[in-house]
């Protein structure tokens, strides 16, 4: 009388089979098939976190300009983070874009923040002097070739300094540089040397700053 077949023996075998019929398949479908799960799994996470980053205020954005380089290249995808506040609090060395929340103004391109309101500030041959020190920026890319945009006229009356938004505002110049007023920022390209006019728009109402670069 034959020995009953063990439990699970025919499903054991089945699936041995299976196995080797899968290990049978030519050694570039197997290489395809994990290509194939490699470069659609950082997809398929993007498409899925993309509703996550935009309730949380995150936008991608290609950098179209070199006035960053080097530290943002021209063609370089940043995530910027949008602020809610009508204020936001920002720092030194940020960098940011600017515009309008509201629409109707020209935006402006990423630029670093230099300084906030109360700093004295100076341009000497492209370097920052902030509240009398030059500035370590190592971001920046001081070459020959680029314009002062700031005022250096001094004297007791408030120079009046046009922003990108067509408003003016008064800043005081001494010899020690200018002073940036309550609720502004200056900001500056990295690359000093795309500064080619004395109407470049460096004084920026802190209202305007509408994003912040991450990791920059």
């Amino acid at each position: 009388m034959p020995e009953p077949a063990p439990p699970g023996g025919n499903e054991g075998a089945g699936r041995a089979a299976l196995h080797a019929g899968l290990d049978a398949r030519p050694v570039w479908v197997r290489a395809a098939r994990i290509a194939l799960v490699v470069v659609l799994m950082p997809v398929a996470l993007g498409l899925a976190a993309w509703p996550m980053l935009v309730a949380g205020g995150y936008r991608p954005y290609w950098m179209d300009s070199a006035a960053m380089g080097p530290a943002i290249p021209q063609g370089k995808l940043l995530l910027l983070i949008f602020h809610k506040e009508v204020e936001p609090e920002v720092g030194r060395a940020y960098a940011v874009r600017v515009g309008s929340r509201e629409g109707g103004l020209p935006l402006l391109k990423v630029r670093r923040i230099v300084a906030l309101e109360g700093d004295t500030v100076s341009l000497e041959g492209g370097h920052l002097r902030r509240n009398g020190e030059l500035v370590a920026e190592g971001y920046a890319e001081i070459t020959p070739g680029g314009v002062d945009p700031l005022p250096h006229s001094g004297g007791a009356t408030p120079e009046r300094i046009s922003l990108h938004d067509g408003s003016k505002v008064s800043v005081d110049v001494d010899e020690a540089g200018v002073t940036i007023p309550k609720g502004y920022v200056m900001t500056l390209p990295d690359d000093r040397s795309r500064i080619q006019s004395t109407m470049e728009p460096w004084l920026i109402k802190k209202g305007h700053i509408y994003a912040e670069v991450f990791g920059h």
